[in-house]
């Protein structure tokens, strides 16, 4: 459990900086895309992680 939480924990920095990065800089929409697939992703496997379903996740992937 421990590995678990850090690797959340090192997710959540991970996160904040990329936010931090294109919120400060000019619109790219591939780099927007791409973190929003990487957070959805993250989602999905926290959602499971828990036990719960995670299919309204996945099909925001197809969408």
């Amino acid at each position: 459990m421990e590995t678990i939480q850090y690797i959340l924990k090192h997710l959540h920095w991970a996160n904040q900086r990329i936010l931090e990065t294109l919120q400060n800089g000019q619109e790219n929409k591939q780099a927007n895309n791409l973190f929003s697939h990487i957070h959805h992703a993250e989602n999905v496997w926290l959602t499971r992680l828990k036990g719960i379903d995670s299919s309204h996740w996945v099909a925001r992937f197809i969408e």
